[in-house]
């Protein structure tokens, strides 16, 4: 059985955890550099503005 009390596995726990977040906040920093040119054209009133920007942030062409 697992020592979730002995500090190596409350270290490999954490470390786990780190490399998720790293994970995760790539993925997010990712969408939003890949969606903020549409977002950029709404803003410059190039595009017209939709209330949907706010929920998905995907290009619409």
């Amino acid at each position: 059985m697992t020592n979730f009390n002995d500090p190596a596995v409350i270290l490999q726990n954490f470390w786990s955890v780190v490399k998720l977040w790293h994970a995760v906040d790539g993925l997010y920093i990712w969408e939003f550099v890949t969606t903020l040119d549409y977002e950029w054209s709404v803003f410059k009133g190039h595009r017209p503005y939709r209330w949907t920007i706010w929920v998905c942030s995907e290009r619409h062409f």
